[in-house]
Order: C-alpha cells, then structure tokens, then sequence
C-alpha cells in the first residue's frame, strides 16, 4: 500500500479510537484506548510509511501522534493532548 494512504488510514484509526466511533470502543477504559493507539502506530507498515512518505501534513499529524504516545503519560492526559 502506497505510505499516504497507510498514514491516512492510520490517523482516521487513532481518530475513531478518540472519538469512540465503534460499538466496542465506546465503554473502553482510558488505558485500553492509548494502548490500542500504542498497536496500530507501532505496526511495522505504519513505520514505514513514515520513512517513506513525503513531508505531508497527515505525515506531520501522524509523527506527534507517534510523539505524544510515546512521552508515556496518564491515559487521561494522552487523550486529551491527541
């Protein structure tokens, strides 16, 4: 898959988590929330999509996604930053 379609997917992933768009998610806790986002940003195609990809805006929202998660805040106050 072409890196900016592997990126946007990826940031519309963290999206819905965020919002809590799917049934499942909806009565997630906090933690379980960011540690999703924790597995869908740390995916090897996600990775290397941001290697390859072009200096984007979604390329630029995606790596503070990957920043944010990776400071190892609260859930709460992750959340809140993304």
């Amino acid at each position: 898959m072409q890196p900016d379609l592997v990126i946007q997917r990826t940031l519309q992933d963290v999206h819905d988590l965020l919002l809590g768009k799917h049934a499942a998610t909806r009565n997630w806790s906090d933690e379980r929330t960011v540690l999703c986002m924790h597995v869908i940003v740390g995916k090897d195609d996600v990775r290397q999509a941001l290697e390859k990809a072009n200096d984007t805006a979604p390329c630029f929202a995606l790596h503070e996604v990957k920043h944010v998660l990776d400071q190892r805040q609260k859930a709460k106050t992750t959340i809140n930053q993304l």
